[in-house]
């Protein structure tokens, strides 16, 4: 009884269990960008979950408030300075257009608060502003 192996035997071995041995490959490449991609993904979702707690946090929620007070006082302030300016000047045209980009961050802040805001403030939001932008019906576009 010989026991040795021929040349043949292991090319016909090799071409019995080829498939067996891609198919493994194939899974275990599948596993591996699979687990990578998974990876990746939960990274992501990991990011944007802190970012909504820093987002809404008190400290967060309580600066937003204070900016939207300020940006709300810089319209009122640039509004009484165009009241003391001729309409068709280019000074009129300069404080109307820093008046909209005031209020244009007035109501970014106000649409990403969502704690209580002072009632001054929300009265000034819903006559202003529309889902986060500035609404053009407002009367700060007269």
């Amino acid at each position: 009884m010989n026991d040795d192996i021929t040349p043949d035997e292991v090319l016909a071995t090799f071409w019995r269990w080829w498939k067996v041995w891609l198919t493994a490959i194939l899974i275990l490449a599948a596993l591996i960008l699979g687990h990578w991609r998974a990876g990746w993904w939960f990274a992501g979702q990991n990011v944007n979950r802190q970012t909504q707690i820093i987002q809404n946090s008190n400290s967060n929620q309580t600066a937003l408030v204070q900016q939207v007070d300020t940006q709300i006082g810089n319209v009122l302030t640039a509004t009484v300075q165009m009241d003391g300016v001729a309409k068709d000047s280019q000074q009129y045209a300069d404080l109307h257009a820093q008046r909209l980009g005031f209020a244009r961050l007035a109501c970014a802040d106000a649409a990403q608060v969502t704690i209580h805001m002072p009632a001054s403030q929300v009265a000034w939001v819903a006559a202003n502003c529309l889902a986060g932008t500035l609404n053009p019906a407002s009367p700060l576009y007269k």
